[in-house]
C-alpha cells in the first residue's frame, strides 16, 4: 500500500515537472504604411496573432495588390522588436516618434500588434517562395545607386526589399535609422514606395503555469522577507509608507504632524468663534428695552 502511494506521488511529481515550463510567445508588431500608394485590401488583416508564415503571406499580398502604384515594399527588419517597444521609439515624451507619425498620417496604413515568431521571418519568406531582396542598412544607398537597385525601382511592380537593421544602442536610434532609410527610399522611388516595420525573430520565454507560479511565489515569500520590487510608469516616483512601496507623481509638502496641528488649530478657532458668539448673545440687555421703560420710570 505504501509502495503504491509512493509510486503515485512520483508520477504526480513527474507530471508536474513536465508541466512547469510553458512557452510564452512575445508579440512582435507589424506596421505598414505609405504616403502615396494605395492598397485595396489593407484593412483585411485579422486582429488575432499572426505567425511568421502569415506575416510573410501578408507582405506578399500587400506587394501584389499594390500593383503599379508602388515600386517597392521596403520591410525594415531589425533582429528584435516587440510590441511594447513601439511606444518607446520617441526620443522624448514631448514629441512622438517618426514611425508613429508616419503611420498616423499615411495615405494607407495597417497595424497588426500581435505577431509571433517560431522561426525567422526571412526563412518564412523563402519557404513561401516570396521573391525579395535583402540589403543591409549600411549599404542601402550604394545598392539603390547600382544597376540592381535601379532595376527594382523602375520595373513597374512592387518588389519586396528587406532592409536589414543591425543592433542599435536604443529604440530612438532605431527610429532615426528608419526615418533616414525612408527618406532615401522615397527619393529613389519618387514616392512610389510602401514601408513595413517588424522583427525577424523573437525570444520565447519559459513560464510556469498558474499553479506552479503560486507555489513558487509562496515558497519565495516564505524563504525571503524582502518585498517585491515595484516598477512605476514614466514620470512617477517610488515611495514607501509602512514598509510598502507605492508610486506617486509629485510631492505634497505635508506630514502627518503638520496636518494634525492644522486640524487642531482649526478646531480651536471654531470653538473660539462659537464661544464669542455665545457671549455676545448673553450680554446684559439695555436698561430700557425697545418696548419702553416701565411705568413710573419714565424719567
Amino acid at each position: 500500500m505504501v509502495a503504491k502511494k509512493v509510486l503515485a506521488a512520483v508520477l504526480c511529481a513527474s507530471m508536474c515537472e513536465l508541466a512547469v515550463a510553458a512557452p510564452l510567445q512575445r508579440h512582435v508588431p507589424l506596421l505598414l504604411w505609405s504616403q502615396h500608394a494605395s492598397v485595396d485590401d489593407i484593412a483585411s488583416y485579422p486582429s488575432e496573432a499572426l505567425d511568421e508564415v502569415a506575416v510573410a503571406s501578408a507582405l506578399q499580398r500587400t506587394s501584389q495588390s499594390a500593383g503599379a502604384s508602388m515600386e517597392l515594399l521596403a520591410v525594415f527588419l531589425p533582429d528584435r522588436l516587440y510590441t511594447e517597444d513601439v511606444a518607446n521609439l520617441a526620443a522624448s515624451d514631448k514629441r512622438s516618434s517618426f514611425v508613429q507619425d508616419a503611420v498616423e498620417h499615411a495615405t494607407w496604413s495597417a497595424v497588426v500588434p500581435h505577431t509571433t515568431r517560431a522561426a525567422p521571418l526571412t526563412r518564412a519568406l523563402s519557404s513561401a517562395a516570396v521573391p525579395y531582396t535583402e540589403v543591409p542598412m549600411a549599404k542601402l544607398e550604394a545598392f539603390l545607386s547600382g544597376s540592381e537597385g535601379q532595376n527594382l525601382v523602375s520595373n513597374g511592380k512592387a518588389d519586396v526589399l528587406v532592409v536589414r537593421i543591425g543592433a542599435t544602442d536604443s529604440l530612438p536610434a532605431l527610429d532615426e535609422l528608419v526615418q533616414a532609410a525612408s527618406e532615401v527610399l522615397t527619393s529613389a522611388t519618387k514616392g512610389s514606395v510602401g514601408f513595413a516595420l517588424t522583427a525577424d525573430s523573437a525570444d520565447v520565454k519559459q513560464t510556469a503555469p498558474l499553479f506552479g507560479r503560486r507555489l513558487a511565489a509562496n515558497a519565495t515569500a516564505t524563504a525571503t522577507a524582502k518585498p517585491a520590487a515595484i516598477v512605476c510608469e514614466t514620470g512617477f516616483l517610488v515611495g514607501t509608507s509602512g514598509g510598502k512601496a507605492f508610486c506617486f507623481s509629485h510631492f505634497v509638502h505635508m506630514t502627518p504632524e503638520v496636518l494634525t496641528g492644522l486640524l487642531f488649530g482649526l478646531f480651536f478657532i471654531f470653538v473660539a468663534y462659537v464661544g464669542v458668539s455665545a457671549l455676545m448673545a448673553i450680554q446684559t440687555p439695555t436698561r430700557y428695552p425697545l418696548h419702553g421703560p416701565p411705568r413710573g420710570k419714565e424719567f
